[in-house]
Order: structure tokens, then C-alpha cells, then sequence
């Protein structure tokens, strides 16, 4: 199979070069560097925690992925779109299915390492400027987002085990300056490398379409190489028929012996809506194999969903 990879890379790789021989000249540009201002939402996570909750990409500010004993400087300038009930909470987490969905990767309760905290008479009503060291005390298992996310947590008002049931509800972090970078490597490298192979979208709605002939089979190539995932980019309308945003798109799930993963929209959904979301090969996987039918993957977004782009990410 990885034989079957590399043939497949150089031919893109030929056709690449091909393609740029003939275009007018003009060098393609350097990808830019990671926002330092945007909006992060802690969203009510009341069904898993006791707050509020909300995820940062780390590998768009880090070469690679997250290793033990890894140091990273996180520096932070944000406000608050309310007062919040509780302190900050920050550390760096493995979201990957392996490991329980949840597995910290730089604070360890039984040893009484804490995650870093910003205290709430910092918060209320004031610009919160921070510094904060993080070392990994373990190592992500791949660079994908979803083994390398820099979690903002806080505690609140609510129903413990039941969704969307926080009294005062999402929170929004406004970062006027955000950087996060390993020691000694220079800031906002970018992802690290790797090779990004956009496929081809087919039909939208109920019913869905499928990735098929030759990107199937890259992608049934990608699974052979460890940390490879589906970045999907999401339009989740304001008609659209997404429910509370679970399962807004299906991947498998018709072929008897596949079984159907799940793409969930940010919680809570809030509508119209845009989301990325990056799925593993191997939590698509089946007895080590991509599951297909007579026509290939089948991806089967919510009545009315849209998919915009998938990109195929093998590092």
C-alpha cells in the first residue's frame, strides 16, 4: 500500500509541475501566518463537564505535532463578552477517539499539575494580558487538530450531564493578540509540512455523495500513513435541517459492514453557521480499510448542509 502512496504522490507531484510550468510565472504565495485577532466561543459543554468550553487549533502555530517535554510560550491579550462565574483554565489536550476523546497532554491531576489558570478578579470587566510557559508532559499522537488543541475551559452555572444547560450561557473570548510557539522555534511556521490534495464535492442534501475512483484511492493510500485525516469546511445554512447540530454530516454508514462517523457542529448551534472539521482515516476505518460501497465513501451531510471544500491531509 505504501508502494501504491508514493506512486500516487509523484504523479501528483509530476502534474503539479506540469501545471506550473504552464502558468504566467508568477510564484505561488507563502500561506499566512495564524490570526493573533479573532473570537473563540466557550460553548456550553455542560453534557461532558462543568462549563463552558472552547478549542484552538495548535498545529496553525507549530511546526509538527505536540512531544513530551516540549516547552511552548502562549501569549494572550482578550476581553470577555460578559463576566464570567468561575476562573480560566488553559492546557493542551489529545481529542483523538484512542484515548478517550480526552487525554491531557500538559496537566495531570494524580500528580497535582494543574492546568494554568487566569484568576476571575483578572477577568471581570478588564483586558486580560497574559504569559504563560506550557511544558507537554506526553505526546500527541499525530498533528492533527484534533491531537493538538489548546483548550480554554471555565466552570459555571448548570445541569452536569445534560447539553446546553449553563444559566448564563456561551461566552465569548475577544483576543486582540494571541501567540502560541515552541521554545527556541521561530513563531507561526505554519502547519509543518505535509501534502493537501483538495477533493472533488458532489452533491449537496440528503443523499449525499461520494469520494470515489482516484481520490478514494488516495485516500485508502493516506491510511497507511499515521496522522492523516479529512478536513471538512461546513455551511450549515439558516433553513437547514441540522437539528442541534449532531451528526450534521455522516461518513459511512450504508455499506453493512462500515459503520457511520459523525461530524457535530459547534455546541451550541447557532444558525447560519460556518465550522472546519478534521476526521482521522483510522476513526473512518474499518478492519483497517477505508468502508465503501459500489460507488466508493459515502459522505452524507444533514438535509440543507452544504459542504464547501474537503481537503485530504497526509503529513
Amino acid at each position: 500500500m505504501k508502494k501504491i502512496w508514493m506512486v500516487l504522490l509523484a504523479l501528483l507531484l509530476a502534474a503539479g509541475l506540469v501545471m506550473m510550468g504552464c502558468g504566467d510565472g508568477d510564484e505561488k504565495d507563502d500561506p499566512p501566518p495564524p490570526p493573533e485577532t479573532f473570537d473563540l466561543v466557550l460553548g456550553d459543554n455542560f453534557e461532558y463537564g462543568e462549563g463552558y468550553q472552547g478549542l484552538i487549533d495548535a498545529t496553525r502555530y507549530i511546526t509538527g505535532k505536540i512531544n513530551e517535554g516540549d516547552e511552548f510560550t502562549l501569549e494572550i491579550e482578550f476581553t470577555t463578552s460578559r463576566d464570567l462565574e468561575d476562573d480560566i483554565e488553559i492546557g493542551l489536550v489529545d481529542r483523538d477517539s484512542s484515548r478517550d476523546w480526552w487525554y491531557a497532554l500538559s496537566w495531570n491531576d494524580d500528580e497535582d499539575i494543574e492546568m494554568k489558570q487566569i484568576l476571575l478578579a483578572d477577568i471581570n470587566g478588564k483586558t486580560v494580558s497574559k504569559t504563560f510557559t506550557i511544558t507537554a508532559l506526553d505526546s500527541a499522537l499525530n498533528n492533527s487538530f484534533t491531537s493538538n488543541s489548546i483548550v480554554f475551559q471555565t466552570k459555571g452555572q448548570g445541569n452536569q450531564g445534560t447539553a446546553n444547560s449553563g444559566v448564563e450561557g456561551p461566552v465569548t473570548l475577544k483576543f486582540t493578540k494571541f501567540t502560541f510557539s515552541r521554545v527556541g522555534e521561530e513563531p507561526n511556521p505554519g502547519n509543518g509540512g505535509g501534502t493537501e490534495t483538495e477533493l472533488t464535492v458532489g452533491s449537496e442534501g440528503t443523499g449525499g455523495f461520494h469520494i470515489r475512483d482516484d481520490e478514494l484511492a488516495l485516500v485508502q493510500a493516506a491510511l497507511e500513513v499515521p496522522g492523516s485525516y479529512l478536513k471538512f469546511f461546513i455551511n450549515v445554512p439558516e433553513d437547514a435541517g441540522a437539528g442541534n447540530g449532531w451528526g450534521v454530516v455522516s461518513i459511512g454508514g450504508w455499506n453493512p459492514e462500515s459503520h457511520s462517523t459523525g461530524i457535530n457542529a459547534p455546541n451550541p448551534l447557532t444558525k447560519p453557521t460556518d465550522f472546519t472539521a478534521e476526521v482521522l482515516l483510522t476513526d473512518i476505518a474499518v478492519d483497517d480499510a477505508i468502508p465503501v460501497d459500489s460507488n466508493g465513501l459515502i459522505i452524507n451531510p444533514s438535509n440543507g448542509v452544504v459542504i464547501t471544500k474537503i481537503v485530504l491531509f497526509v503529513p
